[in-house]
């Protein structure tokens, strides 16, 4: 496929280049070096012995006619005007696109397929690799958020207890996520990579350091997770993929809360109710054409029978 390709952009380059040329042809042929050029009036014939000797005036005249045509048609003179004897600048654009093209063509046909030789089986992380750095690139660009590293862990694979492990819960704080049980932290305060992954690292030792030390258990203090809001799945999903049954029981027990507990109606009853009544409207709709499908069925059914009785 990608080879393909290569030839079909460069025959499409070649023509392009060959329909340029054959517009002028003798846009090439005005670069090359072109011989003394003779003085008006004088002949082509070789110099015969009474004129072989050239005035001093004569050689100065033919050379400077003849950098003025080297001048003229110098091709890097930004100043000279175009004399129609080129293609014009959406030609050559046209032709560098071609070129580019053709150059990661040939990239992706004869280098990329030697990437394979680099390419490493995936060994999943092992009980000794509990830590999990993140890091962002933005390929060779300059950007503010690429010395950027974050950290994930769960405290189940640290090897603490589970007491150490509910008190590292509590010194992390926020960081903590209850349903996917993993530990979150970032670090952008330096100016490399490396320097905030080794903060973090030194970070997380000072937290086991904590965890593991039996003087302060942390036990007193609750467990703080109002930072997490759960969502109803009907909040997470489209309500249109839910039956209209369930929706309905949905917000009844939300309409009984809000009536119950005081609290404000939730973000998605708005938008459920929309969408159940224009369900309902579709369904309606539905309904009414088939019914009176059915009915001029129905009609046409009696004329065939009254027809075949007549016949008959």
């Amino acid at each position: 496929m990608m080879l393909s390709q290569f030839r079909t952009l460069g025959r499409t380059a070649a023509r392009s280049c060959q329909n340029a040329l054959a517009v002028r042809p003798h846009t090439v042929a005005k670069f090359v070096a072109a011989p003394v050029v003779p003085r008006r009036g004088m002949s082509d014939a070789p110099p015969t012995s009474s004129s072989t000797s050239t005035s001093e005036p004569d050689v100065v005249e033919t050379s400077r006619r003849q950098q003025q045509i080297i001048d003229d048609d110098d091709p890097l003179d930004d100043d000279r005007q175009w004399d129609f004897d080129d293609i014009s600048s959406l030609g050559h654009a046209e032709i560098d696109t071609h070129r580019e093209a053709r150059h990661y063509a040939r990239v992706a046909a004869y280098e990329m397929p030697y990437l394979a030789q680099l390419a490493k089986p995936f060994v999943p992380p092992t009980d000794a690799q509990p830590l999990r750095f993140r890091y962002t690139t933005y390929m060779g660009e300059d950007h503010p958020a690429e010395s950027k590293v974050v950290l994930e862990f769960s405290p189940a694979d640290l090897g603490l207890d589970i007491g150490q492990q509910a008190k590292l819960v509590k010194l992390v704080g926020r960081r903590y996520h209850p349903g996917k049980r993993i530990v979150k932290m970032s670090c952008e305060m330096f100016e490399h990579q490396a320097q905030n992954k080794r903060y973090l690292s030194d970070l997380l030792d000072k937290l086991i350091v904590e965890a593991k030390d039996a003087t302060d258990t942390f036990e007193d203090i609750p467990v703080d997770f109002r930072h997490i809001k759960a969502k109803p799945m009907i909040a997470r999903r489209p309500v249109k993929s839910f039956p209209l049954e369930w929706v309905d029981a949905a917000i009844q027990r939300e309409y009984e809360r809000h009536e119950k507990i005081g609290s404000p109606l939730a973000d998605w009853v708005g938008g459920a109710e929309e969408s159940i009544k224009e369900r309902k409207d579709k369904q309606a709709e539905r309904a009414a054409a088939r019914h009176i499908a059915r009915q001029k069925y129905g009609e046409r059914l009696k004329k065939r029978n009254l027809v075949a009785e007549e016949s008959s």
